[in-house]
């Protein structure tokens, strides 16, 4: 098939300089413009992004010019979609731009309308099936569908195959890498050392975000009905590079027993096997039985940062408690948006 010419909105930021890094040698699709918000439209993309990959930029990528994000038909005449790394208080164009093409965001702009699917590589891409009717209620070309909050992903991630065992209560503490925090993010004599008890909207958006991925299709597949369960959040930002960590404590509605936790975790490795692409890792949840395990340094980049790990499962107190790792702006970033444009692909939306 002929590749798929996506542009990128947002390019210079971390989470764009990673999706043009894996696009790079994907088999369908194509990084074919470049784009950004304000003064550094009109620069190449070598002379206004600083580079913070290991890998070295590709020349081609380097060259390129950059379009100002606002220029909606140029974007459209360059592109067959778009994927969208705009600070929410750009991220208004993405309405403009599904006028003419496919916008998948990684934003928070979009993500709670009752019409925009919020999704997640292995949990929700029945989800995706809202597109025919925003794009009907709004006359779209193209239409917007969303990634979770890197946060949001981790953790739906790991509750999908308990989802049966009818939790009841969900506590998730979560600590954070700086890189989730983007470039320059927060200053180093704030961080080295130290733990940040506090990121300004995380916890909300975890706890809304979470419940709307997990939640169902209405029965005119019009809107995303939210699953009813208690949640609540804490989030820390914490001296680590890369890889969020969670702790997740849950209570359930009957007697569950650890071991049953234990399977159907270990169970996920074949998970929605029907949803595998080219980018959606062989195991989606990786188990760990050693009792400091998983840990961010070592873990964030099991299945080249595409799966969640998940560790140190025991009870405490009457709470079943487990600890997961994943690498926020791979799986929970570029990653998770390239899986979703190859779902959009598979079920013949793009």
């Amino acid at each position: 098939m002929d590749k798929l010419r996506v542009g990128i909105l947002g390019a210079t930021g971390i989470i764009g300089q990673r999706l043009i890094s894996m696009i790079e040698s994907h088999p369908f699709l194509e990084v074919t413009s470049v784009a950004s918000s304000g003064h550094k439209s009109g620069m190449t993309y070598g002379s206004a992004v600083r580079w913070l990959l290991p890998e070295p930029l590709n020349r081609k990528y380097s060259e390129m010019k950059l379009i100002d994000a606002g220029r909606v038909a140029e974007l459209a005449k360059e592109c067959d979609m778009v994927v969208s790394a705009l600070p929410s208080d750009a991220a208004g164009l993405e309405r403009d731009l599904a006028q003419f093409l496919p916008v998948v965001s990684k934003s928070s702009y979009n993500r709670m309308r009752s019409d925009v699917p919020l999704y997640v590589p292995g949990v929700n891409e029945d989800h995706l099936d809202l597109i025919p009717h925003q794009q009907r209620v709004n006359g779209y070309k193209g239409f917007v569908s969303c990634d979770a909050n890197c946060s949001s992903t981790q953790l739906a991630i790991s509750l999908k195959p308990l989802m049966d065992l009818e939790p009841q209560s969900i506590l998730v503490d979560t600590m954070q890498a700086v890189s989730g925090a983007g470039y320059p993010g927060i200053p180093s004599m704030d961080i080295l050392g130290n733990v940040v008890p506090f990121i300004q909207d995380e916890e909300e958006k975890i706890m809304s975000e979470t419940k709307k991925i997990m939640g169902a299709l209405d029965r005119n597949n019009q809107s995303i009905l939210p699953r009813s369960i208690d949640l609540a959040a804490r989030c820390s930002r914490i001296s680590v590079q890369d890889g969020h960590t969670e702790t997740v404590f849950l209570r359930f509605r009957r007697g569950v027993d650890i071991s049953e936790v234990r399977k159907a975790l270990e169970g996920q490795r074949n998970l929605n096997v029907k949803e595998r692409t080219y980018s959606f890792p062989e195991k989606l949840i990786v188990f760990h039985s050693a009792v400091d395990r998983p840990q961010p340094r070592i873990d964030a980049w099991v299945s080249r940062g595409m799966s969640v790990s998940v560790g140190g499962l025991r009870e405490s107190g009457g709470w079943v408690t487990f600890t997961t790792v994943a690498h926020n702006t791979i799986l929970g970033g570029a990653g998770g948006a390239i899986c979703q444009i190859e779902a959009l692909v598979k079920r013949g939306i793009i």
